[in-house]
C-alpha cells in the first residue's frame, strides 16, 4: 500500500490514523502488525509519553545482540560439496575461534545452500559495527567482511568464501538481530502484535510463530465482543494481553538461554553447551521440547482441529458465543 503512519488520534468512539501522504483512515480498532520498527507503536507511544503514562522501559531502544549477513547461492557442483544431492536437508552451526563469530548453512533443493554469518554486537570492532549498521539491508557488500572470514572451513567441504562467490549480489542481505518485549501492547483502541510488541532472535522460528499466535488469540478475544464500545474493546485487549504477555516473557528468557548455548564463547558457555548437547539424555530433551509445543491455541470461532501427535494441547477456554451459534444451527437443522 506504500503508506506510512505519521499520526494517531483515538477517543472512546473510534481511532484515526494519518499517513505521510495526508490520507486518513478511521475505524473501531487499530492493530499494529507492522514490524519491529512499527510506525503504529511509535505514534501510540508518542501520545502516551505526552500524557505521562508511557513506562520508561518502553522509551528504550531495541537491544542489538547480533549482526548477520545471509544469502542463498546459485546451484553448486555437488561433486565439490557433500550432501547436496541428498533427499534430506543438512544443517550445521560452527562456532568460530574469533569471539562472538558463528556461521551456519542449510542445503536446499536444486543443489543450493542458504548461509548466514552472525557476530555478537558487543564483540564487534566499533568501525565494523558502524559499517554494518549503516549498510543497505537489501544489498550487503561482503567485501566489508574481514578477509580472514572467507577462509573458514565448511563441514560440507569448501570455505565460506566459496558461498560468497556463488551467491548473486542481490541475494545477499544484512539484518540486525534485536530482541525486546515491550511493556505496553495496548492503549485505548490500539493494540500491537508480532514484532511490533515483541522482537525475538530467530531461534527455532519463534518470532514468526508467536506473531501467528498473537493473531489467533487476538481474533478470539475480539470475536467475543458484542458491540464495539470502549468498555468491550478494553476488556478484549486486556484479555489478549493477560494471555500473551507472560508467555512472551518466558519466550524471551528461553531465547536468550538458547542463544548462549548455541553461540556463547566463555568457558562456562562451552561447558553448558557440552552438557546439554552431549550428556543430557534424549528423554529430557524431548520433554523440554514438549513443553514448548503444548501451547498452540486455535481459533475458537471455527471447527476445532483434532489434536495430532503425542503432545497434548494446553486447554483453551471455550467460546460461549460459538457454542450458542452451534446450538442455533442445530436447532435450525432440526426444525427444517
Amino acid at each position: 500500500m506504500n503508506k506510512k503512519i505519521v499520526g494517531l488520534v483515538q477517543d472512546t468512539e473510534s481511532v484515526t490514523i494519518t499517513c505521510s501522504d495526508g490520507s486518513t483512515y478511521t475505524g473501531d480498532i487499530l492493530i499494529g502488525a507492522d514490524g519491529a520498527y512499527s510506525s503504529v507503536r511509535q505514534a501510540l507511544y508518542k501520545g502516551m509519553k505526552v500524557d505521562g503514562i508511557l513506562p520508561e522501559t518502553d522509551e528504550e531502544e531495541l537491544i542489538s545482540h547480533y549482526m548477520s549477513v545471509l544469502g542463498t547461492t546459485d546451484s553448486l557442483d555437488p561433486s565439490n560439496y557433500e550432501g547436496l544431492e541428498d533427499n534430506e536437508s543438512h544443517c550445521d552451526t560452527v562456532i568460530g575461534e574469533e569471539r562472538g563469530l558463528t556461521w551456519r548453512y542449510f542445503t536446499i533443493p536444486q543443489n543450493r545452500v542458504c548461509w548466514r554469518i552472525d557476530l555478537q554486537s558487543k564483540d564487534m570492532d566499533p568501525a565494523l559495527y558502524e559499517s554494518w549498521l549503516n549498510a543497505d539491508y537489501n544489498s550487503f557488500d561482503v567485501s566489508l567482511l574481514p578477509e580472514a572470514w572467507r577462509h573458514h572451513k565448511l563441514p560440507i567441504m569448501g570455505e565460506i568464501g566459496d558461498l560468497f562467490d556463488n551467491t548473486p549480489k542481490e541475494a545477499i542481505s544484512k539484518v540486525v538481530l534485536e530482541e525486546k518485549v515491550f511493556e505496553t501492547w495496548k492503549h485505548g483502541r490500539t493494540v500491537l502484535i508480532g514484532d511490533a510488541a515483541h522482537r525475538m532472535l530467530p531461534n527455532f522460528g519463534r518470532g514468526a510463530l508467536n506473531a501467528i499466535l498473537d493473531a489467533v488469540v487476538l481474533a478470539n478475544c475480539l470475536y467475543e465482543v458484542p458491540t464495539a464500545n470502549q468498555k468491550n474493546i478494553t476488556k478484549a485487549l486486556d484479555d489478549f494481553y493477560v494471555e500473551r504477555y507472560p508467555t512472551m516473557k518466558r519466550e524471551l528468557s528461553a531465547s536468550q538461554q538458547m542463544s548462549t548455548v548455541l553461540a556463547g564463547k566463555t568457558w562456562l558457555d562451552s561447558a553448558v553447551r557440552y552438557v546439554l548437547l552431549k550428556l543430557v539424555p534424549k528423554y529430557f530433551k524431548e520433554k523440554s521440547l514438549e513443553y514448548t509445543l503444548q501451547y498452540r491455541p486455535q481459533a475458537l470461532f471455527l471447527p476445532r482441529v483434532e489434536s495430532r501427535g503425542t503432545v497434548p494441547n494446553t486447554p483453551q477456554r471455550p467460546s460461549k458465543k460459538y457454542a450458542a451459534y452451534l446450538k442455533a444451527q442445530a436447532t435450525l437443522a432440526t426444525t427444517v
